[in-house]
């Protein structure tokens, strides 16, 4: 009754073909596979390079970064850290042997901010982009968000860029800008 049983259920069979022996219709099966597969491996080819390229592209054409900052005409040798010293700046103005008042000084005081460079694939997106100023007297104090760089306080202020563009959302640039040397009674 075993026996029965055991012939009753389902077997792999295996055909033993030599190397010799394919059919026509083998034949035509084995080069569409091989055709299809080759198309595949080329499309995968495209597509990676593709990818590549247009990360290398995006990233030599693309940018977010910040210009120069200029006081009196000359350019700051950084360009995310900036130190303006108003007692150099009176001490030059005093090289004449004139005498130098508060007013004459901070008028005479030319900043400019060339902000930031923004463009995408050549295009550029300098009106997406947003300025905010903040200043604090030291370390120890919080950054509070001020109308403008104020050159009779010292302190630190940080001029921060943002872009509305939303390639650019998720980043900032923060340029730092350290005012010394003010004296208040003259």
């Amino acid at each position: 009754m075993a026996e029965k049983y055991s012939n009753a259920r389902a077997r792999k069979s295996r055909k033993n073909i030599e190397v010799g022996e394919i059919s026509n219709r083998d034949k035509k099966k084995i080069q569409k596979v091989i055709k299809k597969s080759s198309i595949l491996v080329v499309s995968l080819l495209f597509l990676i390079i593709g990818l590549v390229g247009g990360y290398f592209a995006f990233s030599y054409l693309s940018h977010f970064e910040m210009n120069s900052f200029v006081v009196n005409g000359k350019a700051s040798e950084e360009v995310d850290y900036v130190t303006i010293d108003t007692s150099a700046i009176k001490e030059e103005l005093e090289k004449d042997g004139t005498s130098v008042t508060i007013e004459k000084l901070f008028s005479s005081i030319k900043m400019e901010d060339k902000g930031v460079k923004c463009s995408v694939f050549g295009i550029d997106l300098s009106n997406t982009v947003s300025t905010k100023y903040y200043y604090r007297e030291d370390i120890s104090f919080d950054a509070m968000e001020v109308d403008k760089i104020d050159l009779q306080t010292a302190g630190v202020y940080y001029v921060e860029y943002t872009s509305s563009h939303f390639l650019y959302k998720s980043k900032k640039l923060i340029r730092t800008i350290v005012v010394t040397g003010v004296e208040i009674d003259g």
